[in-house]
């Protein structure tokens, strides 16, 4: 029963999954788990009493140097991603070596 809940496995199985014969799909950077360590085995899942001290645990390793860095990664992926540009007609090449689009 354990391995059916274990998010951990279904998580590799999905980078398998995603991953190209040569290696990582290039779109493989889309795909972001944030997996705090919270420094001990967590609890059972019916085990209710032990919920707020996961939380607290998760809140704590959540604010970590790491967790925050890959956190405010994960925020400029997801609004980046809100946007588009529509090229409205070919690019034109300037002297600066620079190129002017019209979108």
């Amino acid at each position: 029963m354990d391995n059916i809940l274990d998010a951990e496995i279904a998580w590799k199985e999905f980078c398998l999954d995603v991953a190209d014969i040569d290696g990582p799909s290039k779109d493989a950077y889309r795909y972001v788990r944030i997996n705090p360590d919270i420094g001990r085995t967590p609890p059972n899942l019916d085990d209710v009493s032990e919920m707020p001290k996961l939380k607290a645990a998760t809140r704590s390793a959540l604010k970590s140097h790491d967790s925050l860095a890959q956190i405010e990664k994960v925020s400029h992926i997801l609004v980046s991603s809100c946007f588009y540009y529509e090229r409205l007609a070919l690019s034109k090449s300037e002297a600066d070596k620079a190129f002017l689009c019209s979108g």
